[in-house]
């Protein structure tokens, strides 16, 4: 067939954008002309749209379902090989996919609706399908066309945009100090005092030099590094009693020189505390003068039921210390006294972190009253106390009780310190305890250590605690969704409206943003009016399949 030449000519211009024109369907009475409605859920009716829609809802719901599932958890249990932030990228992405799919469909058959209401101007089709296509078209349709529903289509396609990035704002990947349940957080603390002796005579009995080291490091002020074990950072929150030991000193000065007993020419004196201890002095005027004495003596000596009464005073300790002037007689002397004795401590949270351990607060509690107990068949005698509401029941070994007090009456501990011209034959403590020494700080040190080797000693008991790590958690800012929610719930509202709206414009097409229904109008400019020569959008789809075409 031979195509037939075509001639352009001028006509007088116009004005599309003032051109007014209304929608009218042709009024032929074959059958192709006229409307045919679908079922809503065919592909021809909103089927498609329906189920991105749904489609929508599930990667919603799905990413809703994550955020619940990981929320403070742990990041390690994310089960995914990619991370979350990406899962919820995709989900969000998808769901942004189908939703603009949807909005772009229901912005192009409110177009047609539009056109149906009354005469519009024909530019008003180009803004429609421009607001469909993305956010600048959508931005242009809410300032140039008056509002209508395909207006709230607008805003979801301007708004969308926040739709991804807030969605993933949700999750926030933060560090966090998580308890690890470890056998390698503990340390020791001990309800007895028990090195499982059997002999009983006094010259028999063993020292206990690993207590008399601590004894010393105590009053040499020595800081030992706490027995302890925790690989890295560590947590005991739970409270533990330990059995222990406590010092109390106080200035018997007055006291004790009232007492003052000397031989001929004041050479040697004798001083008694209020405690009962002897502290003897020596003075040769103008030579020598004793600056430095510390002597103990037990308090019960081998009354066992007076001890089991009082167990924080079983040895008292007297330091004489003071200075001398140009004769060598004594000046600001100062006399005190100590009491050494049993007590409980409570440990309660402790943390430790590297080498440095320490406790929340260390509380002292009294030990009230403790029963004697024979082992007949192994000649031992025990101290037991009772259990309380606040402590659990202690064994304290009469033999190491011996062993302790021996050591604080033995020449090792009782010293002396002559100034002048004198020998020295047994200066022993002088050196820590003489001086400007804090006699009360020292003793506390002491007892400190005593009490330490008590909770590492043979009578050990392990506090476990545990390992703190830190660890990535999963946690979940739900004020970030809500944007994405809102834009959800408006696409849903958007859809059921234009599906309705649709439904009861029957004699409209649901042309939807099809390019074909505008290449089958006529625009009947004279008349104003854009007729449709096809009704049926499954028909023009046909019609478009069997046809060629070609630009001239």
């Amino acid at each position: 067939m031979q195509s037939k030449s075509h001639r352009y000519e001028a006509t007088s211009a116009r004005d599309i954008d003032t051109d007014e024109i209304e929608l009218s369907s042709t009024r032929e009475s074959s059958r192709k002309g006229k409307y045919v409605r679908h079922a809503t859920f065919s592909t021809h009716g909103w089927g498609l749209e329906l189920l991105t829609s749904f489609t929508t809802l599930v990667l919603f719901a799905g990413m809703v379902a994550i955020f619940c599932s990981m929320r403070d958890k742990p990041y390690s249990e994310w089960p995914l090989s990619i991370s979350i932030s990406t899962t919820i990228a995709i989900l969000s992405t998808g769901c942004t996919a189908a939703m603009m799919h949807n909005i772009s469909a229901f912005i192009g058959q409110l177009k047609w609706l539009y056109f149906k209401r009354s005469s519009q101007t024909v530019y008003n089709v180009e803004r429609f399908d421009e607001a469909s296509r993305g956010p600048l078209g959508a931005i242009l349709l809410i300032f140039k066309v008056p509002w209508n529903l395909a207006t709230l289509g607008a805003f979801i396609t301007i708004l969308r945009l926040g739709f991804s990035p807030l969605s993933q704002a949700v999750v926030s990947l933060e560090p966090r100090v998580v308890d690890v349940p470890s056998n390698d957080a503990t340390f020791g603390y001990a309800h007895a005092y028990d090195r499982n002796m059997t002999t009983g005579f006094q010259s028999q009995i063993p020292p206990d030099t690993q207590m008399q080291s601590a004894i010393l490091q105590g009053l040499y002020d020595i800081s030992s590094i706490p027995v302890f074990k925790c690989g890295g950072a560590c947590l005991w929150r739970d409270s533990y009693i330990s059995l222990g030991f406590k010092s109390t000193c106080k200035n018997v000065t007055m006291s004790a020189l009232e007492t003052k007993h000397c031989t001929q020419f004041d050479r040697n004196c004798n001083f008694t505390t209020p405690g009962n201890i002897t502290l003897t002095t020596q003075h040769v005027l103008t030579d020598s003068q004793t600056t430095f004495r510390i002597n103990a003596t037990r308090t019960h000596f081998d009354y066992h039921e007076n001890i089991a009464t009082s167990l924080d005073d079983i040895v008292r300790i007297a330091v004489w210390r003071s200075g001398h002037d140009d004769n060598y007689m004594a000046t600001d002397v100062n006399i005190t006294e100590c009491t050494v004795g049993f007590t409980a401590y409570e440990y309660p949270r402790a943390e430790a972190n590297g080498n440095t351990f320490f406790f929340e607060k260390i509380s002292e509690i009294d030990i009230p009253h403790a029963n004697l107990s024979w082992d007949v068949l192994l000649q031992r005698g025990y101290l037991l106390s009772n259990k309380t509401s606040k402590l659990p029941p202690f064994r304290i070994s009469f033999i190491d009780i011996r062993a302790l007090e021996a050591f604080f009456e033995s020449t090792t501990f009782q010293s002396e310190f002559v100034s002048g011209n004198a020998k020295n034959n047994n200066p022993g403590l002088s050196a820590a305890l003489d001086g400007d020494t804090n006699l009360t700080r020292a003793f506390d040190n002491m007892a400190r250590g005593m009490t330490d080797y008590l909770r590492s000693g043979p009578n050990q008991k392990l506090a476990k605690g545990v390992r703190r790590e830190s660890q990535i958690f999963v946690f979940i800012r739900w004020y970030w969704l809500i944007g994405p929610a809102v834009l959800e719930l408006a696409a849903l509202i958007f859809a059921v409206f234009t599906i309705v709206g649709t439904a009861r414009k029957h004699e409209v097409p649901l042309w939807k943003s099809s390019a074909l229904a505008l290449l089958s109008c006529r625009h009947d400019i004279d008349s104003g009016v854009i007729h449709g020569e096809f009704q049926d959008v499954k028909e023009l789809e046909n019609m478009a399949k069997a046809s060629k075409a070609r630009l001239e």
